[in-house]
């Protein structure tokens, strides 16, 4: 059975989607703290903290303003300094000594070779130096490098969106795009990144969604990476804004999540 982990992230050191007690009681298997938000030493404080409770850790990049302007609340988030700044290397984004598991957007390719404890996900972000997914695609099956397989973000990467606002709706469409891309990627898949789009509702509000309720044929890809005999990590992505104020509905998605991947 794949370990299941929930994000964490903070801002200023509130957390918006769970506590890291709070993943714990809720039965996760660990957490993945995303590095946009607070600072290495607040990050690496949730490191040790979630070390001491027994869960396994993850980390995940941020993201610059100039990387996804898209949002409009990235420009805030910038303003107020709670976001890397321009330019930034991943040299200078990641904690130095952490060999945890990072994941790293598909631009940073070529500053994530060489270390497979960064785990390369399946997403370009829309305001960084473009590359394209064959040439993607290309790199990590010839280098053999770890993937992170992100299902909504792999779609917009396939088809060569900006956004799901653009996303087919078709169901079977979708489960055919995920469906050749597992052929290629599952092999070298660390970790799956389980989320769910609704076009219907933009770029913004139909992104993360709850699992269930957008277009996405999550529980056919499932039953697909389960008989492929795939095993690894598993994360769960909801907008923390369809969660908060809601500790009970944590455990919700991890038995949901459970029950999927069963």
């Amino acid at each position: 059975m794949p370990q299941i982990l929930i994000p964490y992230l903070a801002l200023f050191g509130i957390p918006l989607f769970t506590t890291i007690r709070g993943a714990r009681q809720a039965g996760f298997d660990g957490v993945e703290i995303h590095l946009a938000g607070q600072s290495q030493a607040r990050a690496l404080r949730c490191r040790s903290t979630a070390y001491r409770l027994g869960l396994r850790v993850h980390l995940h990049q941020g993201w610059s303003r100039d990387e996804n302007p898209t949002h409009w609340y990235n420009h805030a988030l910038s303003a107020l300094g709670c976001l890397p700044p321009d330019g930034y290397r991943l040299i200078d984004h990641i904690p130095l000594g952490v060999l945890d598991p990072v994941v790293v957007y598909a631009e940073r390719l070529w500053e994530a070779s060489g270390r497979p404890f960064y785990w390369i996900q399946t997403c370009c972000q829309p305001g960084a130096p473009k590359i394209s997914f064959q040439l993607f695609l290309a790199a990590v099956e010839r280098g053999q490098l770890p993937v992170v397989f992100d299902v909504q973000h792999y779609l917009e990467f396939r088809l060569g969106l900006e956004g799901v606002g653009d996303l087919p709706t078709d169901r079977r469409a979708l489960m055919d795009l995920l469906g050749a891309g597992w052929k290629h990627l599952g092999p070298l898949t660390k970790e799956i990144h389980l989320d769910d789009a609704d076009p219907r509702l933009g770029h913004t509000r139909g992104r993360n969604v709850p699992l269930g309720s957008g277009v996405l044929p999550l529980r056919d890809f499932c039953r697909m990476v389960k008989a492929s005999g795939w095993d690894g990590t598993v994360v769960p992505e909801v907008s923390p804004f369809h969660l908060r104020g809601q500790r009970r509905r944590y455990a919700g998605l991890r038995r949901q999540v459970a029950e999927l991947l069963s």
